[in-house]
């Protein structure tokens, strides 16, 4: 049953969380150059300011939560090759 299944995840340790998404085009050396410029421009990260808008494309259907071992990240690596974006903010 369901719940036989999930008693024993929770036996061998295994537990439920958000997925952290990694590029397979990740470059770390320029993601870390990246971060070192950034710090150099706004030291103090208050400086620093986003925003936020709604958009769909084909990374939005992926799974946001998954099962790893407690203690470890819950990892998805792919390909994060953009189709067609779709933006709400025009109509806004």
């Amino acid at each position: 049953s369901l719940s036989t299944f999930f008693r024993t995840l929770q036996r061998l340790g295994i537990t439920r969380k958000k997925v952290s998404r990694r590029a397979l085009e990740r470059n770390d050396e320029k993601r870390a150059a990246f971060m070192n410029n950034l710090a150099d421009i706004a030291p103090n990260p208050e400086m620093l300011m986003f925003g936020d808008k709604a958009a769909k494309n084909g990374h939005t259907l992926a799974r946001s939560t998954g099962y790893s071992p407690r203690g470890t990240r819950c990892v998805q690596s792919g390909c994060f090759i953009r189709g067609t974006r779709w933006s709400i903010l025009p109509i806004l």
